[in-house]
């Protein structure tokens, strides 16, 4: 039997330029050191300005709140003054960290060099049960978008995300502290220039073949 999600407060976070967006199917992850896959979930990953997200009123705030709740107002205000100590986990991180590791891998990295980088997820889909079916997404005009309209949700696009925060001890790493942004819904908001995605071919050429069957240029996938 699927899991129902759970009801808890939900914060409404800023427009924001979407980096990832496995909305409409789940992505899983894969343990970069055991190669152990996660369980498949939907999932955004948003670009922010840092005066967006960090300050009285923001996110930031409420991470902060949630914190508090969980260890008491002396690991919050740590948490706040020491943001990149090793043990706090925060799903807010450095566009430019980011941007210098997906250089050194060949991948785009401008979108998000000065910003933060917020990561939010979820295992339910738009019944609100875990599962595949696509996430609940809307469009501009506040309509709900369907499977067959995958390719109006693409990296690039600007959208609004509403979460929730869960405050966790990650024991494998001896109690660190941290939070996670759990996905409840997401509205596109207007369109954007679609992020290029790097692809490496899994083929080689064919020995004696031209461009194309007439000889022209191969036309390339838009990005």
């Amino acid at each position: 039997m699927s899991e129902t999600k759970p009801q808890t407060k939900v914060f409404l976070l800023p427009e924001a330029r979407v980096i990832v967006a496995d909305l409409l199917e789940r992505d899983i992850y894969k343990d970069p050191e055991t190669g152990a896959e996660g369980k498949p979930k939907y999932k955004v990953v948003l670009a922010f300005d840092p005066k967006q997200v960090m300050g009285e009123g923001t996110i930031e705030d409420d991470m902060a709140d949630a914190i508090a709740a969980a260890y008491g107002d002396q690991t919050a205000d740590e948490w706040l003054l020491f943001p990149r100590r090793a043990d706090r986990i925060t799903p807010l991180k450095d566009g430019n960290e980011i941007a210098k590791d997906r250089e050194a891998r060949g991948k785009e990295s401008a979108a998000t060099k000065g910003k933060l980088v917020l990561s939010a997820d979820s295992i339910y889909n738009k019944d609100n049960r875990e599962g595949p079916g696509g996430f609940l997404v809307y469009g501009p005009d506040n309509q709900p978008y369907s499977p067959a309209l995958h390719g109006d949700l693409y990296p690039g696009m600007y959208g609004r995300a509403a979460v929730t925060i869960r405050a966790y001890k990650d024991y494998p790493r001896k109690g660190d502290r941290g939070l996670k942004c759990y996905l409840t819904q997401f509205q596109k908001t207007r369109d954007g220039e679609p992020l290029k995605v790097a692809q490496t071919s899994l083929f080689a050429p064919v020995a004696g073949a031209s461009a194309t069957a007439e000889g022209g240029t191969r036309r390339r996938r838009a990005g």
